[in-house]
């Protein structure tokens, strides 16, 4: 938790001002147009369509995908 923490917060400083937004773990990432998702730790978008949606409930063109492994 506290790597996505860290990594969420290091992504959202690097991307301020340039129109992208991060996303963790609460949020979908569309494999297929027929519904298959998965929900990545982390999640950096710059895409216009993914930036248009209000709600935040998913992401269909990411730019970066992180997800966080253990032992």
């Amino acid at each position: 938790n506290i790597i996505t923490l860290n990594t969420a917060f290091l992504l959202r400083t690097i991307a301020s001002g340039k129109n992208c937004r991060v996303f963790t773990e609460n949020v979908k990432l569309e494999l297929t147009p027929k519904g298959r998702y998965v929900y990545p730790d982390v999640i950096l978008t710059c895409a216009p369509q993914d930036l248009q949606n209000d709600l935040d409930t998913m992401v269909r063109h990411p730019s970066l995908i992180v997800e966080v492994l253990s032992d």
